[in-house]
């Protein structure tokens, strides 16, 4: 499971961030599952520093190698089902261009499986009230335009995701959502068609989501089985961009930390975790 969160302000630090959450959970997903796999999936990397090769063998030159969360496309399949041609599955060619196609090992991707016991939410909230967990999902978009008429009684949060208006293979399920993530700047924020009473106001609410230090990347399941264990792996890749923009051509190279990797032991039919990161951090390069 893959989070995107994107800088929307030209003054902002140029780069983009991945933030990753691969959890197996026992017993009803498993990985890497070769006779489901067909051409045309989506697959995700899920190992740092991955060889993409010319050829289907473990002495092939090696053309490049793929970093941990890089979603691809799978274009062929060996006749041993052990190795997959594949380009780029992400709408920006920042790690590959379009026109690059290599094999990949399958055990050096993921491929989630559709199965009817369980389903899983991915989100990023950028304000909470009280805990996540059974929390009312409010917009971004209607937390700021049309707040006066919101009913806030209860537990909520305010998700930052979006759909993209065309197309866009890195916002779409099994792996991804994209989110809007502001840093800084006000030159945006017009309160036309909002509920605000003046500038001011609509700048308060934008401070109260974006300028509260936190941002919250989490996942919820539930099941029809018991799941057992889930071990979990939360990764941030920070796409580096020499400057602000979404430009192939200004990609510089791609930091990677580990931020977690525990094996949580559940025995319940639900679980959500979240995962609180200092926002400023999302926009530090190393």
């Amino acid at each position: 499971m893959q989070y995107k969160v994107c800088s929307m302000d030209n003054d902002s630090i140029p780069m983009k961030i991945k933030l990753f959450i691969f959890a197996f959970f026992y017993v009803f997903l498993t990985t890497n599952s070769l006779a489901g796999t067909e051409i045309g999936d989506l697959v995700i990397v899920t190992k740092d520093s991955v060889p993409l090769r010319t050829e289907t063998n473990n002495q092939a030159k090696i053309a490049k190698y793929a970093d941990v969360s890089l979603q691809l496309k799978i274009l062929d399949i060996s006749d041993d089902k052990k190795w997959y041609k594949v380009k780029i599955g992400e709408q920006k060619g920042y790690q590959m261009s379009h026109i690059e196609k290599y094999w990949g090992f399958h055990e050096d991707v993921y491929q989630e499986s559709e199965n009817p016991n369980f389903e899983i939410q991915l989100d990023i909230s950028v304000l909470e009230n009280k805990k996540l967990k059974n929390a009312k999902r409010i917009s971004h978009e209607d937390y700021l335009g049309r707040l006066k008429s919101l009913v806030l009684d209860s537990a909520y949060y305010v998700g930052s995701t979006y759909l993209n208006s065309s197309p866009d293979m890195s916002c779409s399920p099994p792996f991804s959502i994209c989110a809007q993530i502001y840093k800084p700047g006000y030159y945006f924020l017009d309160i036309t068609h909002t509920d605000s009473s003046n500038s001011e106001e609509l700048e308060s609410r934008y401070k109260q989501l974006y300028e509260n230090g936190i941002t919250t990347p989490f996942y919820e399941i539930k099941s029809n089985l018991k799941i057992e264990t889930i071990n979990e792996k939360f990764i941030c890749s920070k796409v580096i961009m020499a400057k602000p923009g979404c430009y192939a051509e200004d990609y510089i190279g791609t930091e990677t930390d580990i931020l977690n990797n525990e094996v949580y032991t559940i025995k319940d039919y639900h679980f959500l975790s979240s995962f609180p990161i200092n926002s400023e951090y999302l926009f530090q390069q190393s």
